[in-house]
């Protein structure tokens, strides 16, 4: 067999691709891409078990459904009224009723279906949680 003799530029070009290659491996097993480490992870992270709600900010607890809150106003709260009452709390008659007082009635509606979605929301989460606990205690055994 013949000896091919490389050219200065062909040794060059294969030097540049060989630096290339093992630099961009480089960079992809070491290479952090905006990520987190995994020791970062285990030392500034707290566990999505080990969080609770009351763990959260007074002030970031007031934003969200409060769940006791919606129970009991469903056990309480009685959606057909057969009085209603103006700002100051007198009655209204049924006939002297103004779309400013329709308008609150709506309002009151939509916060109680507002109560009601969102518990109906966590109660399903509640049952697919439930289910997926069921499913893996069945793989097991």
């Amino acid at each position: 067999m013949a000896k091919i003799a490389l050219s200065s530029s062909q040794i060059l070009n294969i030097a540049l691709g060989a630096i290339i290659v093992v630099g961009s491996l480089a960079s992809v097993k070491y290479g952090n891409f905006g990520g987190v480490s995994f020791d970062e992870l285990g030392e500034k992270y707290i566990s999505k078990s080990d969080v609770k709600f009351s763990d959260l900010p007074q002030d970031m607890q007031k934003h969200y459904i409060d769940k006791d809150a919606t129970i009991e106003q469903g056990k309480d709260g009685n959606l057909y009224e057969d009085e209603y009452f103006d700002e100051q709390g007198k009655p209204i008659p049924d006939s002297e009723l103004t779309p400013q007082d329709f308008k609150r009635m709506v309002n009151k509606l939509q916060k109680t279906l507002l109560f009601v979605q969102h518990d109906n929301l966590l109660m399903a989460n509640e049952k697919n949680e439930l289910s997926k606990k069921l499913e893996r205690a069945r793989q097991r055994t």
